[in-house]
């Protein structure tokens, strides 16, 4: 299967509540002295991942069209906080490409339909953590922006503190055994070496 589903019992989309225990190895170091606001969900309570890492709304990833957009190239309204109740779900992949990890929408259409498959009383929102959209990336098409100073930071950052999202989040999605065939690849190509800017030529 290209999907496997790695939820409590490995298999099915679990029934736990998205509020973790505070004494849970894998909620934020939290002391005996310490208040635990029930309100806001683990991920939410860790500074480093709210300030680094977006959580896109389940609607808004949808609607999205294939190749995905950057995180930074994405609306404010496409993201939220996650409050308890809510689903976080992170998505585990490799990346086949250098510059984008879905350029056909392959990967979009299996996490969509898996979705589609989870519980109707599904508790309050689903989020998604997905790298290509939650955290700054560099251009993959001609005339985008390369990352500003403050979100190579930010990117820096989240790659410190990648793994704490898939301990705080609800649901992991692991997308593995996809070949996409991009249109144009395995072509040969003709370059004049003046044309190649910067090139030295011995």
């Amino acid at each position: 299967s290209k999907l496997l589903n790695l939820d409590d019992e490995g298999s099915r989309w679990g029934g736990t509540s998205s509020v973790m225990d505070p004494k849970s190895p894998t909620a934020m170091s939290i002391t005996e002295n310490q208040e635990v606001d029930l309100d806001v969900h683990p991920f939410a309570r860790d500074p480093e991942l709210s300030r680094c890492i977006k959580l896109v709304k389940l609607s808004a990833f949808e609607n999205l069209k294939s190749p995905m957009p950057r995180c930074q190239d994405l609306p404010p309204t496409c993201f939220q906080t996650p409050k308890a109740g809510d689903i976080v779900v992170a998505v585990s992949h490799a990346w086949r490409n250098q510059t984008h990890p879905d350029p056909c929408g392959v990967k979009k259409k299996a996490i969509t339909d898996l979705l589609d498959r989870r519980p109707s009383h599904e508790y309050g929102r689903t989020l998604l953590f997905v790298d290509f959209l939650s955290i700054p990336q560099r251009p993959f098409m001609k005339g985008q922006a390369d990352r500003t100073e403050e979100q190579d930071e930010v990117f820096a950052m989240a790659i410190r503190c990648m793994h704490k999202a898939y301990l705080v989040c609800d649901r992991t999605i692991h997308l593995d055994g996809f070949i996409e065939e991009i249109p144009g690849e395995s072509e040969v190509y003709h370059i004049k070496v003046g044309d190649l800017a910067g090139a030295m030529v011995a």
